[in-house]
């Protein structure tokens, strides 16, 4: 084994100190700048930025240790020959610290920020290490390594050798280490670490043949450097990442609060528009039917499908006014009286005043206010003419003249096409834009079988009756004598069932606690078999447990005993409607 002493005290050992010196301090310096950043940066302190100060303050030992190797190298008396050994030892310890465990626990911390790897690496790494400082502590013991008493020189022995086991191992544990999880880092993040983890081993090599220059120390310092920037670009491209992430999610959440919005809009229209219908009952399903003719003839206007949609909804609230018109009015059979065409034309100015504030959609005001103005301009409430009639609202007044002339009112029964037509003919230019009413008669013209009509003015609602109690029958046919329903009766569960095996019903009053077979049996088998039958529980359980149980079922209502007939007739009304 060959042993490599400094040189004799001549010029070119003088030029080689000084070169190594300067080189030493400037990698102390850059290493010293990295450190501060690194304390003084604000942002918060990852793993990794952890290993990275442990590896700058092992580095910065070398180097101050390697300094005042060169500077007391060959200096005589005892004082220099314990600070070389004390120096050596912290060589030793801060490469065993470098080398074996911040590297090594940098490169695991990173792989484990990308996958999953067991923490046993690092537990082997910490014992490299420890391995490493009991060889630098015990050196004047096995003269692996040692001061020579007489010169003061730092002296390899023959088995110096063993001290580069541990690092090389180590070394090429990062190797193992990148390569097997290279599916995790991109090209660019195995570039780095590969250069990283290679350049100090082939240092570490030119130094242990030549002890000439300070290859590993500068080496690791410019390593350091490029760890440096691959942290902070690193960590640029995460913040940009986590910015574009925020946006997205924040862009995701906008997109659902916007469609709950909507959603909450829809909902909240056509209850409105259920309470409208509710007082009418000549007129249900007519603000339904008005609004999908308006959306069409939009379509057909070439409109998009935000006016086609806006339009719909307009079409739904445009009667929203008659909440405020007496329901002796609304109702009353036959013809009004001028006094009370007076007050139910009010509902056009009503409903103006109730949507005026909604910003949703702006215009829905607009066609509860001038559905009923002529294109001729002796409408109602302004009395507008032509185009001065916004667009929507001579849609609205066409869709609306329409669904009156083909629903069953108390005035008059469904109309016959030819008729509708001629009406609708009649009052091009004068109730009507033109250009509309002529594409409500090519929408006429295409409805062949006459499906544009209402559809159920002349249909009888069945109801079947559970309840094993005579006296409910009889208060359910009592409260029902004036309503056009024709009412089966069960007295059981299994009675039930057999009538709904054989005919369709509409409605299901079903008592929740019969003997045989309880109400949520029969609901079960129901919603396993005709899933259309809407069902009203009538009990005389009020614990709210039950309620909600009732409603997971897919009740559609709940009434309780003693039954009110006025509640039991709105249940059935607006579970109708629905």
């Amino acid at each position: 084994m060959i042993k490599c002493v400094y040189w004799g005290p001549n010029m070119l050992e003088i030029g080689m100190r000084q070169i190594n010196i300067i080189l030493e301090s400037y990698s102390l310096l850059i290493c010293f700048i990295l450190f501060v950043y690194q304390m003084t940066n604000s942002g918060a302190k990852t793993k990794s930025d952890k290993w990275f100060s442990a590896m700058l303050v092992f580095n910065m030992l070398m180097i101050v240790g390697d300094l005042g190797d060169w500077v007391l190298g060959g200096v005589p008396g005892k004082l220099s020959f314990y600070a070389q050994y004390f120096i050596n030892i912290i060589m030793y310890f801060s490469s065993s610290g470098l080398l074996l465990l911040s590297l090594f626990g940098w490169i695991i911390t990173n792989i484990k920020e990308k996958t999953t790897v067991s923490d046993i690496w690092l537990r082997v790494g910490k014992l490299f290490a420890i391995g490493q400082v009991i060889l630098a502590v015990t050196m004047p013991i096995h003269k692996i390594a040692y001061i020579d008493p007489v010169t003061n020189y730092y002296q390899r022995g023959d088995f110096f050798f063993l001290t580069q086991i541990c690092p090389f191992a180590v070394y090429f544990m990062d190797v193992y280490m990148l390569i097997r999880h290279r599916k995790a880092f991109s090209k660019k993040e195995l570039l780095y670490l590969g250069i990283f983890v290679t350049i100090p081993a082939i240092a570490e090599i030119i130094q242990v043949a030549t002890y000439i220059v300070t290859a590993l120390n500068v080496s690791i310092s410019l390593g350091l450097i490029m760890v440096f920037t691959f942290i902070h670009s690193q960590r640029e491209f995460s913040s940009e990442r986590k910015i574009k992430e925020i946006m997205i999610n924040e862009n995701r959440k906008l997109e659902e609060l916007q469609e709950l919005q909507e959603n909450l809009s829809e909902q909240l229209i056509e209850v409105l528009c259920s309470a409208v219908e509710a007082k009418d009952k000549y007129t249900r399903g007519h603000s339904m039917r008005v609004a999908r003719y308006a959306r069409e003839i939009m379509r057909r206007l070439g409109c998009d499908e935000k006016a086609q949609t806006e339009a719909y909804y307009i079409g739904i609230l445009h009667d929203v006014g008659k909440i405020r018109v007496d329901d002796r009015i609304i109702n009353k059979d036959g013809k009004l009286t001028d006094e009370e065409y007076e007050k139910i034309k009010l509902h056009t100015v009503a409903g103006y005043q109730i949507l005026r504030g909604v910003d949703v959609i702006p215009d829905l005001a607009v066609g509860a206010r001038w559905h009923h103005e002529r294109y001729d301009g002796t409408g109602y409430p302004n009395g507008l003419a032509g185009e001065d009639i916004p667009l929507v609202a001579r849609v609205i007044s066409v869709a609306d003249a329409y669904d009156a002339m083909t629903s069953n009112r108390s005035y008059h029964k469904v109309m016959s096409q030819d008729i509708v037509r001629e009406q609708i003919s009649k009052g091009m230019g004068r109730q009507f834009d033109p250009k509309i009413a002529k594409i409500m008669l090519d929408m006429m013209d295409e409805d062949m079988q006459f499906e544009m009509k209402q559809s159920d003015y002349n249909r009888t609602v069945n109801i079947l009756v559970v309840d094993d109690d005579d006296i409910v029958h009889k208060l359910v046919e009592h409260a029902l004598i004036d309503e056009n329903y024709i009412l089966t009766s069960a007295l059981s569960g299994h009675e039930a069932i057999d009538y709904l095996k054989e005919a369709e019903f509409d409605v299901c009053l079903l008592d929740m606690e019969m003997p045989d077979m309880n109400g949520f049996e029969v609901l079960d088998w129901i919603r396993h078999n005709t899933r259309k039958l809407k069902v009203i529980f009538i009990t005389g359980d009020k614990s709210m447990p039950t309620i909600k149980k009732s409603e997971d079922y897919g009740v559609r209502d709940y009434v309780t005993k003693p039954i009110n007939p006025s509640i039991l007739r709105e249940s059935i009304n607006s579970v109708l409607m629905h």
